[in-house]
């Protein structure tokens, strides 16, 4: 009997060595090919990894294009479960390189936990995925304590904008963001406390004009957003909070059109602290306080994922609508200049 076992568990271990290297070959051919073939994607090498028990691929020097730049990392390394083969784990080191208009730059951190489930009738797009890092430092000065995601594929619906090929419920949480380490944020740091950070977390769905299969992914154009739903979200800067929702989708231009509804009990405070760092002038603020008002007490051009109205502020809070629309956006009747851009 115990020779029998020792014959039948040799012969599985021979087995699954055997689907190994198969596998092994299969995601090392497939990633050469995309590299050879596509533009989004580009490396130096790609091997077999160097642990001798890890199924699946060692890529020196990758670089991935990104809107106006490109990611570099010294290295990265996929493998598989051998009793889950479509999922895989991604190691990636504690440094990219971000090229963009304005120049590059560094970004460290500690290495991430990243791991992605495939769907294989669905040309391996990934079903589902997984990022967690902290300790993330942007050119020498801290940029975030921690940083997470997860995104889980969901059918394409009647909701969802018309282009639409594929989309994602996801779910984020960013904390400790240091608003010094990011130029465009550098105007808040008057009307902050030097200790203070930024948070932002919540939940919601965007949705892509291509399934994001790595055939995809390796060519240009690459997926690319049609719109984004915000089912809850809350941002606190400092001591200040404020809680959003809302959807925006592409235009034709690639730039938002929709409407987000912010709730705030922190309106004025947040405009008596701009006054304070000179970035608005202090004989306004009275005016902006009471417009604010008559902006709250408008009614909302905006319904939630279920069809629902926009729910009212509650006591003590003030509702703001941002809207955008011909490629403006606007605080209620207030015009704020061009919409920002959800594609190039």
């Amino acid at each position: 009997m115990m020779r029998k076992s020792l014959i039948w568990l040799v012969l599985v271990v021979v087995m699954l060595a055997g689907a190994g290297v198969v596998a092994e070959n299969l995601i090392v051919g497939e990633l050469r090919r995309l590299e050879a073939q596509g533009q989004a994607f580009s490396a130096e090498r790609i091997d077999t990894p160097p642990q001798p028990l890890r199924i699946g691929a060692h890529v020196t020097g990758p670089v991935a294009a990104i809107s106006n730049g490109a990611v570099r990392l010294d290295s990265a390394d996929l493998w598989i479960e051998p009793l889950s083969p479509f999922t895989a784990r991604i190691g990636l080191p504690g440094k990219a390189t971000i090229e963009q208009p304005d120049g590059t730059h560094e970004l460290t951190f500690d290495p991430p936990s990243v791991t992605a489930r495939f769907q294989p009738l669905a040309g391996l797009a990934p079903g589902e995925v997984n990022v967690a890092t902290s300790n993330l430092v942007l050119d020498g000065a801290p940029f975030a304590q921690s940083a997470n995601i997860a995104a889980n594929a969901v059918p394409v619906d009647p909701s969802a904008p018309a282009s639409s090929q594929a989309g994602y419920d996801v779910n984020w949480k960013l904390e400790g963001l240091d608003p010094k380490a990011l130029p465009v944020l550098a105007t808040l740091t008057g009307a902050l406390e030097p200790e203070d950070r930024i948070s932002f977390e919540g939940q919601g769905r965007f949705w892509l004009d291509k399934v994001p299969t790595p055939r995809a992914m390796a060519a240009l154009p690459s997926p690319m957003m049609t719109g984004l739903r915000i089912d809850r979200a809350e941002l606190h800067v400092g001591a200040l909070s404020a809680r959003v929702l809302g959807r925006l989708d592409a235009d034709s231009q690639g730039r938002a059109q929709g409407a987000l509804a912010i709730y705030t009990s922190d309106a004025i405070p947040m405009l008596d602290a701009a006054a304070e760092a000179g970035m608005i002038p202090k004989r306004a603020v009275p005016l902006a306080q009471a417009m604010m008002r008559r902006v709250s007490a408008m009614p909302v051009a905006l319904s939630d994922q279920a069809g629902a109205p926009v729910p009212d502020a509650e006591e003590g809070e003030l509702r703001l609508p941002l809207t955008f629309s011909e490629g403006r956006m606007s605080l209620g009747p207030i015009p704020l200049g061009a919409a920002p851009r959800l594609r190039p």
